[in-house]
């Protein structure tokens, strides 16, 4: 197994040595699973995954802000860090995009500007229920890190732009927690226990902790967001960030 890993602590925190505005960055990620999951939401907020027209290559853009506010994060550990992508472990807010790159292949995307900036990565594959595309991303505060992604199950029939790019058959994705695409609403109960906020079928968990880099306190929120078709999980958003 191989592991990618920044390569000095002292760069992320130095980078990270601002104020962050993670409120926007995770509301986004709801309202895109809300319109995921809610077709009645759907002229408010518009996937790009769901449009008939276009190739997927971005992760998903969101349109408007519409929701209420959510509860205060309720999970006392933190969730996932980190996934296994085939054979090598990436670290979120640790493994490099361009490392990644260089192992998985794809062209990288970028859109925004300032604490909107986003660019990513776009891979997809297939399991045994069928295909599925995940962006790795990073944001403004991210630097070359990586530090959130999103696992979407999508029909056989989608079609990805020539720069998301296609693994092997054999390549797994498997999170630090027994949660993954097509697993059920009980299971991921079972796993993840009562929800920081649900509203139809998305189901979110929020937890945060301070810790020290070198001596400085930061706050570490980490999120997860569930999004349900049929009771069946069909969309995994996390997002790590640091910031003090």
């Amino acid at each position: 197994m191989v592991s990618f890993v920044k390569v000095a602590e002292g760069n992320v925190a130095s980078m990270r040595n601002c104020s962050y505005d993670w409120a926007m960055k995770f509301t986004g990620r709801v309202l895109f699973l809300l319109a995921f999951s809610l077709p009645s939401l759907a002229q408010i907020v518009l996937p790009l995954v769901q449009r008939n027209d276009a190739l997927i290559w971005e992760p998903p853009l969101l349109l408007k802000f519409t929701d209420d506010s959510f509860s205060h994060p309720s999970v006392p550990k933190e969730m996932v860090a980190s996934l296994l992508l085939s054979d090598s472990r990436i670290l979120l807010e640790e493994t490099q995009m361009e490392i990644i790159q260089s192992k998985f292949g794809g062209e990288p995307g970028a859109r925004g500007d300032a604490s909107e900036s986003l660019r990513w990565l776009c891979l997809h594959g297939a399991d045994d229920a069928g295909r599925w595309v995940l962006w790795l991303e990073s944001g403004e505060m991210d630097g070359p890190y990586s530090g959130e992604f999103q696992w979407q199950r999508v029909s056989n029939s989608a079609s990805f732009d020539p720069r998301c790019a296609a693994q092997p058959a054999n390549t797994k994705i498997v999170l630090p927690i027994n949660v993954k695409l097509g697993i059920s609403q009980e299971e991921v109960l079972k796993v993840l226990g009562k929800p920081t906020w649900e509203k139809a079928n998305v189901l979110l968990y929020e937890h945060q902790h301070d810790e020290k880099i070198q001596g400085e306190l930061f706050t570490s929120f980490n999120t997860v967001i569930i999004a349900l078709r049929g009771g069946v999980v069909e969309a995994i958003d996390v997002m790590k960030t640091t910031s003090n």
